[in-house]
């Protein structure tokens, strides 16, 4: 596993799932700011805040993207 650090923006569609993926409006996408991304060979583990990794992936490496 790896994290990618201090992405300037992460866009998701958080709100789009609870439309089905139809009728999205700008509101329906989330933001994060100053963002990271723990993942694997095959799969996002997480995503969030920089500031809000969970503390059991701190320890990996981790690459920042600024």
């Amino acid at each position: 596993m790896k994290i990618y650090t201090d992405l300037n923006e992460i866009i998701t569609l958080q709100g789009a799932h609870l439309k089905d993926g139809r009728n999205l409006k700008p509101e329906d996408l989330n933001t994060i700011t100053d963002g990271a991304i723990i993942f694997d060979e095959s799969h996002i583990i997480w995503v969030g805040k920089k500031s809000e990794i969970p503390s059991e992936y701190k320890s990996l490496p981790s690459v920042s993207l600024k």
